[in-house]
């Protein structure tokens, strides 16, 4: 004798016996459609269910339930799709697409759903696919949604809008979760925090914005919560507006990354890369504006752990203070290429003893109104190579007596302009070095700046000879400076020096200190080029 499988009580078995309508009795265990109070099962084992069923909801028609369950069982699959229709799940319940198998929830053609957590790819092996399409709308305002569980889950909003600003967009949460979610074609998206591979170890979670889609994110954006996790924002088109901080790398042995290719990434907070000890964080911007408007917003390149940060054909302006390299345990670097930075709050490389923080500058502009810190009692290094530096107030190694700090010029066009006050190994060692290669320039001070020197110095090294006639110079100091200079080079130790050797003799007995009515310099003057040596054969 053959056994009846009765539903477990408030569940209600797809049968998909009599078409896909979810409003068809028939499809459904017992001959009813599910009530407020039940659960919609879709993709099961037992019998008399389909063991793989897709039901649809039209336009015009809603849907009700305490909760869905699409693929509720292993080895079997469920689908929904809200075409046009309304499903209206009980909050706080909660849904599952794909449970323990795999399932599939389709919001499209004006479609709602509404109500409820979500979890999508609930168990481990599970597989699920949340799709808000072309004018369909999810709204779980005070439920979360999951994706990736402990699973293989994805959610894609194209052209649709989604809703959830009350507990956030969080997944996986669980071991070896894996994480797809693409907003594009015009996508509207709301969520109260993003949280991306927070909790599972090993796991993964990607985003990805593009077509002109726009994102709220009315809290935090946190990447990578355990050992081995990878947590990623790709952003190509459309608008974020980030309210909360960010923390691109969070816990220990975590990684997080941003990229922003394009658009217009707005963020209104503190940034952590690499938040924490044994973390790694990489934040890079290419081809785009990034404006933080919130003077008190923290931008932390190597918070505790590892950051990088990358400013790539782009023009990147801030308020708040910027730290690379930030706590005992952290080592941050910031590569600007061709590109426009202004900070206009402090700029500190090495912040803590035990910290280490490098720069990186190729072409392009860095600006600093406020004070620019290197290797403030950590170790900072500054290299720059054919790019403008512009500042008002430069101290390097000033905060501790282990602090080490250096900042090395290079490149044909290159300029290290400081306008109030510049100095140099207050407690630490702190030194500039500037290679002069066939056209002037280099470290340029205001008339009102102050040059202090303790422990460190200034070198010029004069690489190739000079390109141009004129005053060919490394160093020079509006007004006259002759005095404070030859004090510099005679002293014991010499803070001043320079270096001749890699240029011809004729232009190494010339090189000095100069005051020509305007400007002090390091340099040579030069009123004509060097004779070239003329060879005579004879046969």
């Amino acid at each position: 004798m053959g056994v009846l499988a009765i539903p477990l009580l408030g569940q209600t078995l797809f049968r998909g016996i009599a078409g896909d309508d979810w409003h068809t009795a028939a499809n459904w265990t017992g001959g009813a459609i599910p009530g407020s109070n039940e659960t919609a099962v879709l993709g099961s084992t037992a019998a008399l269910a389909a063991t793989n069923a897709v039901a649809r909801i039209r336009r015009g028609k809603t849907g009700s339930g305490a909760t869905v369950s699409l693929g509720k069982r292993a080895a079997s699959s469920g689908g929904l799709t809200v075409d046009g229709g309304t499903l209206s799940l009980v909050s706080p319940s909660t849904s599952y697409v794909g449970e323990m198998g795999s399932g599939e929830l389709i919001v499209t053609n004006r479609g709602v759903l509404e109500g409820g957590a979500i979890m999508v790819a609930f168990e481990k092996a599970s597989r699920g696919a949340l799709r808000i399409l072309e004018g369909g709308t999810l709204r779980n305002p005070s439920s979360p949604l999951v994706v990736a569980m402990k699973g293989l889950g994805a959610l894609h909003v194209s052209g649709g809008t989604l809703d959830s600003p009350g507990q956030g967009i969080t997944g996986p949460s669980f071991a070896n979760g894996q994480a797809d979610i693409l907003f594009d074609n015009g996508a509207n998206v709301t969520a109260r925090n993003f949280l991306l591979a927070n909790v599972g170890e090993n796991s993964r979670a990607g985003v990805t914005v593009r077509g002109n889609s726009s994102v709220v994110n009315l809290g935090n954006l946190t990447m990578g919560g355990k050992s081995g996790v990878l947590g990623t924002v790709t952003f190509e088109s459309g608008s974020w507006m980030q309210k909360g901080a960010m923390y691109v790398g969070n816990k220990k042995g975590s990684t997080g990354q941003i990229v922003i290719s394009s658009g217009g990434f707005q963020p209104q907070s503190e940034v952590n890369i690499g938040a924490n000890s044994g973390t790694f964080g990489y934040l890079m911007v290419t081809n785009t504006t990034l404006v933080w408007t919130n003077a008190s917003a923290v931008v932390r390149a190597g918070q505790s752990g590892t950051g990088t940060l990358e400013v790539i054909d782009s023009t990147m302006s801030a308020r708040g203070d910027l730290h690379i390299g930030t706590f005992a345990s952290a080592t941050g670097s910031a590569r600007f290429v061709d590109s426009s930075v202004t900070n206009r709050g402090a700029v500190t490389v090495g912040n803590i003893a035990g910290s280490v923080g490098n720069i990186v500058q190729t072409g392009g502009s860095l600006t600093v109104p406020g004070i620019f810190k290197l290797a403030a009692s950590g170790t900072g290094a500054y290299w720059a190579t054919n790019a403008v530096f512009d500042g008002q107030q430069v101290w390097i190694a000033s905060g501790n007596v282990a602090a080490v700090g250096h900042a090395e010029l290079a490149g044909t066009q290159r300029m290290f302009r400081v306008s109030n006050k510049l100095e140099l190994g207050k407690l630490g060692s702190g030194t500039i070095t500037n290679r002069v290669a066939r056209y002037a320039g280099g470290i340029d001070l205001a008339s009102a700046t102050t040059l202090t020197i303790g422990n460190g110095g200034i070198h010029i090294a004069f690489e190739e000879n000079p390109a141009a006639l004129g005053m060919y110079w490394g160093l020079r100091w509006a007004g006259y400076r002759v005095d404070e200079l030859e004090a510099l080079r005679s002293g014991t130790p010499a803070r001043l020096a320079w270096d001749v050797s890699r240029i011809d003799p004729y232009y190494q007995k010339n090189v000095g200190i100069y005051y020509d009515g305007d400007f002090t310099y390091v340099g040579i003057p030069v009123k004509r080029f060097a004779p070239k040596p003329t060879f005579i054969i004879v046969q």
